[in-house]
């Protein structure tokens, strides 16, 4: 059986979750949502999204990225999200593995 990889970077709850006012976070959430949308159109990121009903709501989202790109570089990428670097979320990346050609995304294109 053959497979495909990818890193799924799991966003959680950073350390300083609590102090900001309402509109630095309006403006840091922007900022989150920009940085994902760049990490998209750049081609390193396929898909990125957020989490409801969890039981564990330390677990706020994930990002996955292409299977080529190394552990490295993804954590480098991840780490440059302007929440992460103000430690209102934090990142875990794992690779996965699914069967080859089972799931497909729009941008799956190696770079």
């Amino acid at each position: 059986m053959e497979f495909d990889s990818y890193t799924i970077v799991f966003l959680m709850t950073g350390p300083n979750r609590g102090g900001a006012n309402q509109t630095d976070l309006e403006l840091l959430q922007h900022r989150h949502l920009e940085h994902l949308r760049r990490l998209h159109q750049e081609g390193f990121a396929l898909v990125a999204g957020p989490f409801g009903e969890q039981t564990d709501e330390s677990f706020r989202g994930l990002v996955i990225f292409r299977g080529d790109l190394s552990r490295e570089k993804v954590l480098e990428l991840a780490q440059e999200d302007p929440a992460v670097k103000a430690g209102r979320l934090r990142v875990e990346a794992v690779r996965w593995y699914c069967e080859k050609n089972y799931v497909e995304f729009p941008h799956k294109t190696q770079h």
